[in-house]
């Protein structure tokens, strides 16, 4: 029964119509969706531990996203973006020559163009992904077409999840937290995110990082930084369980994928540049540093720095690009930048366990990011049945709360100074909990590792 209240809820969900022109509709639905996911959760403990209960549950989770898969997308226009990118590709164009809106692309518009976002922009997403859309766009140039594959791709995720789960001995209804959470599956099947995509490969190395296949590990860890560059952060935990040499199959995978798109030079890096320093919502610690920023005021005594630089060289014009990035923004960017390299290495070096590890990693780099939109909980939602983290679950309750601030929410403006509070002081009472409860800590989870915490 509760998965079938699940379902209805979502099911109200597709037919809402344009969810961002009815946020208090979403909202309440989405509510009703989680209360009736908990309670399916915990049902969940009464089905068989073999491979009966697994099935059952992933029967569940492709239904779940077969309800959505046909609503059109309001909630995000990344689909669309994913969509151009592919038939870009199919028209023999690099997608990080040109952005939409080029002239040199007006032959490509379709009714689906003006729906794409950042038109100004070109694509920021990497290779792997771009080779994906592609191969999506030649065989059903559709957004009902992407949003199966994606589909396609999380129920894979959820297999590779199963799999890990049985291996340490656990049940399926751990495999629950994320197979059936409706933020999971409103963010892949309706609005068409591609996060499964990489979510797959950074399980897999975690997978392989259990077994002892440090080859298979860092070439999983490759394909997903080809996928998302988010996972980039997770080098320095596989640094520190995986010698060196063990990484040239990641490193000949990268350059083997980047060499279709060599002719953007450094256009490869354009769309990404213009992400990582104008992109800012619903972020939470990086808004406080940002404002520390602003009031320590430090601009000008940053360029006076960097006018002593330049004269030590001649006042070298290669230099005079440092100006930008003496702006409240870019120093606080940088400041976040900083402050997340020292957590991740602390975690890396500290934490045994690479699946715990790999959560705190992805949760400090979710906290300090300058953007933090709904489908973002999908970089650590995997890890959910690994580590039932309180604070993990609450954030993705609350995270379509975002929406209510987003410009293109109807009649949310007045809701947007309230939103951090409403969104984050639950997160955080739900992770201080983990820690004083033994912070996601859920016993053995496999083969144990050496001392050093290394595989040779």
């Amino acid at each position: 029964m509760p998965p079938c209240l699940l379902a209805t809820a979502l099911a109200g969900i597709a037919l809402a119509g344009d969810l961002r022109a009815r946020p208090a509709l979403y909202l309440t639905l989405h509510a009703f969706a989680f209360a009736f996911f908990l309670v399916a959760a915990r049902a969940a403990r009464l089905l068989p531990a073999g491979n009966g209960g697994f099935v059952r549950v992933v029967a569940v989770a492709a239904v779940l996203r077969a309800l959505l898969v046909a609503a059109p997308p309001s909630l995000s226009e990344d689909v669309y973006r994913h969509l151009w990118d592919g038939r870009v590709q199919l028209a023999g164009v690099n997608p990080y020559l040109h952005p939409p809106e080029a002239p040199a692309l007006q032959r490509l518009r379709d009714a689906n163009w003006e729906a794409i976002n950042h038109k100004d922009i070109p694509t920021i997403y990497p290779p792997l992904q771009q080779l994906c859309c592609r191969a999506v766009a030649a065989i059903s140039p559709t957004v009902v077409g992407f949003k199966v594959a994606f589909c396609a791709v999380d129920v894979a995720l959820i297999l590779l999840l199963a799999r890990l789960l049985r291996r340490q001995g656990r049940g399926p209804a751990a495999l629950v937290l994320y197979a059936w959470n409706p933020l999971v599956v409103v963010e892949v099947a309706a609005s068409g995110h591609g996060e499964p995509l990489a979510a797959a490969f950074v399980i897999l190395a975690l997978s392989a990082l259990l077994v002892a296949r440090p080859r298979l590990a860092t070439l999983a860890w490759g394909g997903a930084v080809l996928t998302k560059i988010w996972p980039l952060v997770l080098a320095p935990v596989l640094w520190r369980r995986v010698p060196t040499r063990r990484f040239w199959p990641a490193l000949v995978l990268i350059g083997a994928l980047l060499i279709p798109f060599a002719s953007a030079g450094r256009q490869l890096v354009a769309g990404l540049g213009e992400y990582g320093q104008r992109w800012q919502a619903n972020e939470l610690l990086f808004g406080g540093i940002l404002r520390g920023v602003e009031w320590l005021g430090p601009t000008e005594a940053l360029k006076g720095g960097v006018t002593w630089v330049r004269s030590w060289f001649g006042y070298s014009e290669r230099l005079s690009v440092a100006y930008s990035w003496t702006d409240p923004q870019h120093v606080a960017r940088a400041l976040t930048l900083l402050l997340l390299a020292a957590v991740v290495s602390i975690v890396a070096v500290r934490e045994r366990s690479p699946s715990r590890a790999f959560l705190l990693v992805i949760v400090a780099l979710l906290l300090l990011s300058p953007t933090v939109h709904p489908w973002y909980l999908l970089w650590a939602a995997p890890l959910l049945p690994l580590h039932p983290s309180r604070g993990l679950l609450v954030w993705t309750a609350l995270a379509p709360l975002a929406y209510l601030g987003s410009p293109l929410a109807a009649g949310g403006s007045a809701w947007a100074p309230l939103l951090p509070w409403l969104e984050y002081l639950p997160v955080l009472a739900g992770f201080a909990l983990d820690l004083r409860g033994g912070f996601l800590a859920i016993g053995e989870e496999g083969p144990a590792l050496a001392p050093s915490g290394a595989i040779e």
